[in-house]
């Protein structure tokens, strides 16, 4: 997946996860599996690099082409995307409701053993953890505990150990290792309650918006409500990017995470968010990542950002919630009061068609992708409105206002 249309090389950083579930949601599953075999035919190549670094397991490079990793030299020791990946290796499987594979844990587990090789050798008790320092940040000034790394291999590491549980396999970390970096992660909220993208920060930037990951962290909007302070009222843009040292103002799969963060919270207030991000998009209909360039509108448009876009909106509509089935959870009635989706795949094996229609909801059909019954809980916030059934394999059509 080319960041930009005309581009050969593949993006094996966040950029392509953000395409890979956005193809997912919408029931993409070739085209997402594409990009996960992608993912194993570089295995060999990362677990090559992972040892000439002196560490177990797998290693990802930034990027890569169809065939090979991009050479970096010096080598750079920047790899959250080694948690991004053992992340979407997880996600396939619960977006289509199919049980993961031994292989697929054992690939897994490969990528999460380089990073724990890295946080074991080089973090230390003073906070000065070198080996997860973003790219984005001062090489000559580390920036400690790089908030974005450790919440991705925090998830990550959820993950495994539930595939781990699920195969009755014995895990190769201890579960204290998910309280070390539970601990390092609220160390990182300062006194005001905001989530800095790095320890002792004081303006945090994308590297805090974690609450994709993380919907119920109660820094989530007393984070996401400082960021919105970074607002150009000139150009009537906010900068959720907030690494004000690039030429742009603004990077829009930034403003598309935040909405996806405010939706998977259950906040109306991310219909605003969207529906004002729309007013940047170029003449071209394209959206573009850098939407002012030296002042003037850059005509470009980035995968990263089309595909942030389908994330936002479809987790505005229907998005499995820490094992809660969440609907219009983003979604304000009173500037949106009808829509219709129809088999929208929201995670953890479950398929969503719905109609709202004047802010009531006239059809909900939810499908079991598993093979077994499931209880499911149903939660409408806008409407405020739930519902806990016991849900058969295949569609199911649900009366929410008869059900109560």
């Amino acid at each position: 997946v080319a960041l930009l249309p005309y581009q050969w090389q593949g993006v094996m950083f966040w950029d392509a996860s953000f395409v890979q579930e956005a193809f997912l949601t919408c029931g993409n599953n070739t085209e997402a599996r594409a990009i996960d075999g992608q993912v194993k035919r570089l295995l060999p190549q990362a677990r090559r690099i992972a040892a000439q670094l002196g560490n177990h397991g797998a290693r990802f490079e930034w990027t890569a082409n169809l065939e090979d990793f991009t050479g970096y030299e010096p080598p750079t020791r920047q790899f959250h995307n080694n948690a991004v990946w053992a992340r979407s290796l997880c996600l396939l499987g619960e977006y289509l409701g199919e049980p993961a594979t031994e292989e697929t844990l054992l690939n897994v587990e490969e990528l999460l053993l380089f990073l724990i090789d890295e946080f074991e050798k080089h973090g230390d008790a003073r906070g000065q953890n070198f080996a997860f320092v973003g790219i984005d940040e001062s090489n000559d000034d580390p920036k400690p505990y790089d908030t974005w790394t450790f919440a991705v291999l925090l998830k990550a590491l959820e993950d495994y150990f539930r595939l781990c549980a699920n195969h009755q396999r014995e895990p190769a970390f201890s579960p204290q290792l998910l309280e070390r970096i539970r601990g390092i992660l609220a160390a990182n909220v300062d006194a005001e309650g905001v989530l800095q993208s790095f320890r002792g920060g004081r303006l945090p930037h994308w590297g805090s918006l974690i609450f994709d990951l993380f919907p119920g962290n109660p820094a989530a909007l007393p984070t996401i409500r400082q960021m919105a302070e970074n607002y150009d009222e000139e150009r009537d843009m906010f900068n959720f990017h907030g690494l004000n040292r690039y030429a742009e103002k603004t990077f829009p799969w930034a403003t598309q995470i935040v909405v996806r963060c405010l939706a998977k919270a259950g906040r109306p207030e991310a219909t605003d968010f969207l529906l004002h991000s729309l007013n940047h998009a170029n003449y071209f209909g394209g959206f573009s990542e850098r939407i002012f360039y030296h002042g003037e509108h850059y005509i470009e448009w980035f995968s990263s950002a089309h595909a942030a876009l389908v994330l936002a909106v479809n987790s505005m509509l229907a998005t499995e919630v820490e094992g809660r089935l969440q609907l219009l959870g983003g979604v304000d009635p009173s500037r949106w009061d009808s829509l219709r989706f129809e088999n929208l795949r929201t995670g953890n094996g479950w398929m969503v068609t719905l109609e709202l229609k004047k802010g009531s909801i006239r059809e909900l059909i939810v499908e079991n992708l598993h093979d077994g019954v499931r209880e499911l809980r149903i939660d409408v916030p806008p409407l405020a409105l739930s519902h806990t059934l016991a849900c058969p394999p295949g569609p199911v059509r649900i009366d929410l206002l008869s059900a109560g």
